[in-house]
């Protein structure tokens, strides 16, 4: 039996077409016209309505009352919780939460920790994914992305406790991806360790494992030897800790370092408050739809009700007045990750697309026409995430591909991971419905949103 997807307006890489598309036994099959239809095949009409890739969020640290460093949050006693059970119900309800968003691959990161915590807590989510029984949303996840234990200045922390710094040793870095079971898919390593975090850096490459670099103050020299030795991904680009420097003196700092850097990617925070719309559009101007990629850096608050303040390792935070975003006690500039979805990431930079806009290093963004920031949009939060992760597709000279282990576009042979949204301009800005889910082919039931766990 079939499920056959009709009259929706398919986003492709290049192009955005109204196309059928069937899926079958988990996988795209047929992607055209007037396919063939069985009595018992189930048909979906997605008139009027966008049909999507799925979104893969590189960097999050959770949602819905669960946190990977920190465990189950319970609101009632306001503290975190390392029960096995509560675990599985906390990590569920995050990936469940995550659908109903349009996520659809996830890439969990944690945050400065005790050693002994982190290990704990990567252990369990190995253990999770390893368990038959554990349910078919585990397929969310993508990896997990060690944030924190290897920051060194104390005024790049943001808000990470900087008594849970280590060195970046491989020793230190065995210990944590041992614990994971080997899922460690991104690490961040500021630049200014030099030599050690080098070393380190060379290490990740050879394992097939990507280093980054944020909450850094190192120096474009210290940054430009990184790069040189492999590290390609700017965490949470000019997100609060991102050295910069207009001197001429060691030519600049990260910041100009990775605008320099063809190779390099860059994590854009899409709410409107980590980084400011001019500079979200400056940046994507200068790195390009192929090298940024469209985050939420969410937290456990993000999807829960009632919230205000918190504590996570030492730090207090607290939710903004308007409620859209996670401050630091004490530092009204300092933000807290953020409690921003991936629909909403994209509604945003969609909108941003489509209006001018006055940039800050560039005089004016003139606005793209629709389908073509539809189409670059879908590539910021799809298509580029899984090139970076290697999930888009295999080595271009693999000769009869198989894609089935691959997402990220609307293809033939990839998995199903697909998304039905409806698309409308409102109030001079774009809002995104996730309206149906599509998880390797099976239809996914809308998350319920918990007001707070218990």
């Amino acid at each position: 039996m079939k499920t056959i997807i009709e009259n929706g307006n398919v986003v492709f890489p290049e192009v955005v077409k109204q196309r059928q598309i069937v899926i079958e036994d988990g996988m795209i099959s047929y992607v055209g016209d007037h396919p063939k239809i069985d009595e018992n095949d189930t048909i979906i009409d997605a008139k009027d309505k966008y049909i999507l890739p799925g979104f893969i969020d590189i960097h999050t640290n959770g949602a819905a009352g669960y946190d990977v460093s920190g465990g189950f949050y319970d609101a009632a006693k306001q503290k975190f919780l390392m029960d096995p059970h509560l675990l599985a119900k906390g990590l569920t309800s995050a990936l469940d939460f995550y659908l109903s968003q349009g996520t659809t691959k996830a890439v969990f990161s944690t945050i400065a920790a005790p050693m002994e915590q982190l290990q704990a807590s990567l252990q369990f989510v190995d253990q999770y994914l390893r368990d038959p029984s554990s349910p078919l949303i585990k397929d969310v996840v993508a990896g997990l992305y060690i944030e924190g234990t290897f920051m060194k200045f104390e005024e790049f922390r943001g808000a990470q406790n900087s008594e849970y710094f280590f060195a970046p040793t491989i020793e230190n870095f065995e210990k944590l991806s041992r614990a994971s079971g080997g899922r460690v898919r991104v690490v961040n390593v500021p630049p200014e360790h030099e030599e050690a975090g080098l070393e380190l850096i060379k290490y990740l490459c050879d394992n097939n494992i990507i280093a980054a670099a944020g909450h850094t103050g190192a120096t474009a020299l210290q940054y430009e030897a990184a790069v040189q030795n492999g590290l390609s991904l700017a965490v949470h680009f000019l997100n609060g800790p991102t050295g910069s420097s207009t001197k001429p003196f060691d030519d600049g700092g990260a910041v100009e370092a990775v605008l320099r850097a063809g190779e390099v990617h860059v994590e854009l925070i899409t709410d409107g408050y980590h980084v400011s719309p001019p500079y979200v559009l400056d940046t994507i101007q200068r790195k390009g739809f192929r090298k940024s990629i469209i985050i939420t850096d969410s937290m456990f608050l993000t999807g829960m009700k009632g919230m205000s303040d918190f504590e996570m390792f030492g730090i207090k935070g607290r939710v903004s007045d308007n409620g859209e975003f996670l401050q630091v006690v004490g530092s009204k500039n300092t933000l807290f990750g953020s409690i921003l979805t991936m629909d909403k990431a994209f509604a945003n930079a969609l909108t941003w697309l489509t209006r001018p806009m006055k940039g800050i290093w560039n005089a004016m963004h003139p606005p793209m026409d629709f389908r073509t920031a539809l189409i670059n949009t879908s590539r910021m939060c799809s298509q580029t995430p899984a090139r970076l992760l290697g999930i888009y597709r295999p080595d271009e000279r693999t000769l009869n591909q198989d894609l089935s282990d691959y997402t990220g576009s609307i293809e033939v042979g990839k998995k199903a991971d697909i998304l039905i949204a409806n698309i409308a301009e409102e109030k001079e800005k774009y809002n995104v419905e996730i309206e149906t889910v599509f998880l390797r082919g099976e239809k996914m039931s809308r998350g319920k949103v918990p007001a707070g766990s218990s």
